[in-house]
């Protein structure tokens, strides 16, 4: 499984990532600033931690101490807590974002990786080695069903508007559309060779599937399931994420080092930024200023001016930062 590949780092790389210091509070001065008062939060699997930045002024981080190897990480509004994901432990932990504690850790076995929270709450966490996505109470977090998909699922999203929720399976190269009231698949469909993230345009009106072996995006049409394009991307893509109102997929490419940015109406390669070393999570501020990427060998995280198409920083973060979350204003301190 990926959640555990990262023994390749040497040790002269953890030396370096950790003899560089951490950045200074920073402005972005000339651009569009982001919306005021969200945080960002990063997922750091090989130092068992997760950072929180703010995003107007990008301060040193603060850290939070998890259990080790968190490999994911979601923020659910209808939790209201943050959600990291320890593959090798087979745990959960939720977390509090006011009080940035952990309130519960959550034994769910196997192997978790993908995740995410529907509108009542409720989890649904893929197990990579048996190939099923496992559904939890919002309240008692008790098993409430095991659905069947497809091979090795590795990212998991809820679109809201469409009702579903959406696996993209590696092993299988395919799409599982799971009906969450019914807790069941309703379809499967064909996305590419290692079908890995999965990014959601604002209104559900599109997905785009990163698939790491055959270097492709997928873009789907989630209501009724259809293929809108596949397009080539670059090295190893790993991750995606739409900007609001434009329909502009950002698709992260961990081998290339860079971030491929495409229009989706109509479809158009708008080029690409480099980024720092094997990038793999992104997240995009909801008002479309700034893009941020988890670069996870070189430990930092990358902000990217939207409309500019330029990377602006690179902030140090901790060890080996994968998954990224953003945390409305309302729900921090």
């Amino acid at each position: 499984m990926r959640g555990s590949r990262h023994n390749w780092a040497s040790s002269s790389l953890r030396l370096l990532c950790l003899a560089l210091p951490l950045a200074l509070r920073i402005a972005l001065p000339g651009v569009a600033q982001a919306e005021g008062g969200r945080e960002l939060w990063v997922a750091c699997q090989d130092a068992g931690k997760v950072a929180t930045l703010g995003v107007q002024e990008l301060d040193a981080p603060r850290l939070v101490d998890v259990p080790a190897g968190p490999a994911n990480l979601i923020y659910s509004q209808a939790l209201d807590r943050v959600i990291t994901v320890h593959s090798e432990a087979g745990l959960l932990a939720l977390i509090d974002p006011k009080t940035r504690a952990i309130e519960k850790q959550i034994d769910v076995g196997g192997r978790p990786f993908g995740i995410a929270s529907d509108a009542k709450g409720r989890l649904f966490v893929g197990d990579w080695n048996a190939d099923v996505v496992r559904v939890y109470d919002p309240q008692t977090f008790k098993l409430l069903k095991e659905i069947a998909v497809g091979k090795s699922p590795a990212h998991i999203v809820f679109l809201p508007v469409a009702k579903r929720i959406v696996v993209a399976n590696r092993e299988s190269g395919t799409v599982s559309f799971i009906d969450p009231e019914r807790l069941e698949v309703v379809l499967e469909l064909p996305s590419g060779e290692g079908s890995f993230a999965i990014g959601r345009a604002a209104n559900d009106d599109l997905i785009a599937v990163a698939n790491v072996r055959d270097g492709t995006v997928t873009l789907i049409q989630p209501e009724p399931p259809s293929l809108y394009e596949k397009v080539r991307t670059g090295s190893l893509p790993y991750g995606a994420a739409f900007t609001p109102g434009t329909k502009e997929v950002f698709v992260v490419n961990q081998q290339s080092g860079d971030v491929r940015m495409i229009t989706t109406r109509p479809i158009r390669d708008k080029g690409s930024v480099k980024v720092g070393r094997y990038p793999e999570g992104i997240a995009i501020t909801p008002d479309g200023n700034l893009a941020f990427v988890a670069n996870w060998a070189s430990g930092d995280v990358s902000v990217i001016d939207v409309a500019a198409r330029k990377e602006l920083r690179r902030v140090k973060v901790c060890e080996g930062p994968r998954a990224l979350a953003l945390v409305p204003a309302d729900k921090l301190e």
